[in-house]
């Protein structure tokens, strides 16, 4: 087990800003939605944020945005099943590097296991980001999905566990 980092200047909020709304737009026109999103293609910005939040609104029903420095590195959308969360979707500031959502993953995760244990649906191309949040002891890999994005499609099911304060 390696030692967990310590982080100066990210922070976990449990609400979306304007300025989140400008991360998924760009993230939109460089066409790098997550797996399963469809957007029709050139959208005003007006437009997208009025589909994105209906998109969100039908889809999810708790949203995190990750901020390092002040800046919206990542907005992480989820749903609460009662006994834990389910996490559906990271979506990373473009210009974010490993370190950038290393640094995140392990401020988020550190948080969200004080509220519930968490579930974590991955493709199987973020297998190694997620195995690394394993090495600090934040996440464990409880198993494999198949056919859940497309047909012959595989993914990755991550759990954290709740910590207890007493």
């Amino acid at each position: 087990m390696k030692k967990r980092p310590e982080i100066k200047g990210v922070t976990v909020s449990a609400e979306l800003s304007e300025d989140d709304a400008k991360l998924f737009y760009a993230v939109y026109k460089l066409k790098r939605l997550p797996s399963g999103w469809t957007a029709q293609q050139d959208l005003k910005p007006q437009e997208f944020v009025d589909n994105l939040d209906e998109f969100i609104r039908r889809n999810y029903d708790i949203n995190w945005s990750v901020r390092k420095n002040e800046k919206p590195m990542a907005v992480i959308l989820g749903m609460d099943a009662g006994k834990h969360i389910v996490i559906g979707d990271m979506i990373w500031h473009p210009k974010a590097t490993p370190r950038t959502k290393l640094e995140v993953g392990v401020t988020f995760f550190k948080e969200i296991r004080l509220l519930k244990s968490c579930l974590v649906e991955s493709e199987y191309k973020y297998k190694k980001f997620y195995e690394r949040l394993c090495d600090y002891s934040l996440l464990r890999r409880v198993g494999s999905l198949y056919d859940t994005i497309d047909k012959n499609s595989k993914t990755l099911l991550f759990q954290t566990r709740k910590i207890w304060l007493t």
